[in-house]
């Protein structure tokens, strides 16, 4: 009887196992792989926010707007391409003042500029944020202004740890992305980690009468916020029947 059980246990785990073994390994980006450096909107993983840092990009840059004695208003401005997405730069701003930080994407050029219906935005933080400063992201493509959107207060993603996510689906190409922060009340440290694309592409049909988890990279599943910009809620899964 006891081995009746043991051999039992062994037909229902085995097939299990080898179910696990043989199944492919769902689609996947190592993103601090040197082989998977991207140039630009061409090949660009899809489906999921990939930051425009050193370790996914090649030929990165990022700019700083400057004050009157020529140095950068945006202290450590390389962090926000740099290989760690805990790094940022930082500005210390008073009511008025004005500072902007940009990221470059050089080879992303011609046809291999980020297209039309891609993601554009950043990561940051803000000691006062919602009421101590305006955030705007603008895209441009080379030295031309692409669009402009007000991404602060309420329109920020909370993600916890005092990081915001800010930004908006383009409509026109870019190969630049700028975050520009505005003081408006009191005193205050603007933070920018890093800027990031989402490249959607649309997953397999659903099969029917089943349930079908709709998963990045897969499927280009979000939760969106009202007036276009983005949202998520990191925990909860989408289910398509």
């Amino acid at each position: 009887m006891l081995f009746s059980v043991f051999m039992l246990v062994v037909m229902l785990v085995t097939p299990l196992a080898n179910a696990y073994a043989a199944a492919p390994a769902a689609a996947s980006f190592d993103t601090s792989a040197a082989s998977l450096f991207s140039t630009g909107g061409n090949d660009t993983p899809e489906n999921q926010f990939y930051s425009l840092t050193t370790n996914n990009f090649s030929n990165l840059e990022v700019v700083s707007s400057k004050n009157i004695f020529g140095a950068d208003h945006f202290a450590n401005k390389g962090n926000v391409i740099d290989a760690n997405l805990g790094n940022a730069a930082t500005w210390g701003y008073l009511v008025g003042g004005t500072a902007w930080i940009e990221v470059r994407a050089n080879s992303a050029t011609g046809g291999n500029a980020f297209q039309p219906g891609t993601y554009a935005g950043f990561v940051l933080g803000d000691t006062n944020i919602g009421v101590g400063s305006q955030i705007r992201v603008t895209t441009y493509l080379g030295d031309t202004q692409q669009e402009s959107q007000i991404v602060s207060g309420s329109l920020l993603v909370d993600l916890g740890g005092g990081k915001y996510k800010g930004g908006f689906w383009a409509a026109q190409p870019f190969n630049r992305v700028r975050l520009t922060a505005t003081g408006i009340l009191g005193v205050g440290t603007v933070s920018v980690y890093y800027a990031e694309v989402f490249k959607p592409k649309a997953g397999p049909e659903p099969a029917c009468n089943v349930y079908t988890n709709l998963n990045q990279p897969t499927y280009g599943a979000l939760i969106g916020l009202a007036h276009g910009h983005l949202g998520r809620w990191p925990g909860h899964r989408l289910q398509y029947r």
